[in-house]
This record gives C-alpha cells, structure tokens and sequence, in this order.
C-alpha cells in the first residue's frame, strides 16, 4: 500500500541522514592538520575505507528511495547531505588529537549500527528490513575495528575486555 511505501521511504531517509552525518564527519576529520602525521596513516586507510563504504550505503539509500518513489510519488524525495561544517562545528572543539577523532567516529558508528538494527522490524518490505540489518552489521564491525585502533594506540577508555565489544553497549555511551 502507499502508507506503506511512504513509511518505509521515511525510514530509508533517516538512515541517509545518518550516512550523511558519518560522510561529513570522516571527510573533516580527515583533514585536521595532526591526522596528517606519519603514525596517524594507518588509521586514515581505515578511515578511508569506512568512508568508501557510507558512501556505498549512501547511494544504496539514494537507489531505494527512488525506486520506491517510482511506485509511490508521495515518498518524499531522498535528502540533502547538510554542509560538512554544519556536522562538525558541534564536536570540533573536542576533536584535539587522533584518539578523540577515533572515539568520535567509535561513537557515530554505534549509533548508525543501533539505529540500522532497530528500524529492521520497521520496514513492511522485508528486503528494506535485511538491507537495514546488513548496513547495521557492517557499522558494528566499524564500531570494533575503532575501538581495536583506540586499543592500540592505548587510549584509556578502552579496557582490555572492551576491544571488541560481544554486543553494542546498551545504556552505556561512549564519550569522545
């Protein structure tokens, strides 16, 4: 029905948003002048992965809204990234070196993987529901590899038995 296609495409648009955010957030982190240090490059690889793959998801989000759209023109359209500054400017100030960038990025990559997980049993298209659930899964495999990188560059607020979380953190949230 068309509810059902309008809801599932306002459930595709929140999940852009959030890849949006993650788009904006490693793109600016990316230029910060100290993570631009020798001992910083192997993060920024992995960072430039984990952007590639919003990116990816970005236009997978972008494709299904379309599609949907086809069939029910009162899906809204997809939306519009904000500027790279309207995303930053709110955590700037607390990104002072390469483990804060890193905790900021652990911190967006559990909430895309929560988010993603919990809109599965939202969607009335069940397709939409396992693309909600694999996004999900590889936001949470990013969640772990930047809580191993804080690990290792021995940031504190990852204990040993923490590296790499057996579930997302429930109550429980991250600082940076």
């Amino acid at each position: 029905s068309k509810k059902t296609t309008k809801g599932d495409g306002d459930l595709l648009n929140a999940a852009l948003s959030l890849e949006h955010e993650a788009i904006g957030i490693y793109t600016a982190a990316s230029g910060l002048a100290f993570m631009k240090a020798d001992a910083v490059k192997p993060y920024l690889i992995i960072a430039g992965s984990f952007l590639e793959h919003h990116k990816g998801h970005r236009e997978a989000l972008k494709g299904a809204i379309a599609s949907l759209k086809k069939t029910d023109s009162s899906v809204a359209d997809a939306v519009e990234s904000k500027s790279i500054d309207d995303y930053v400017s709110p955590v700037i100030a607390k990104l002072t070196d390469p483990a804060a960038v890193l905790r900021l990025a652990a911190l967006k990559e559990m909430e895309a993987a929560k988010a993603y997980l919990s809109l599965i049993s939202s969607f009335k298209d069940g397709t939409l529901a396992q693309t909600s659930g694999m996004l999900g899964g590889e936001e949470a495999g990013h969640f772990g590899a930047l809580r191993a990188a804080l690990f290792v560059l021995g940031d504190k607020s990852v204990p040993n038995e923490q590296v790499i979380p057996g579930v997302l953190p429930g109550s429980w949230k991250q600082d940076f």
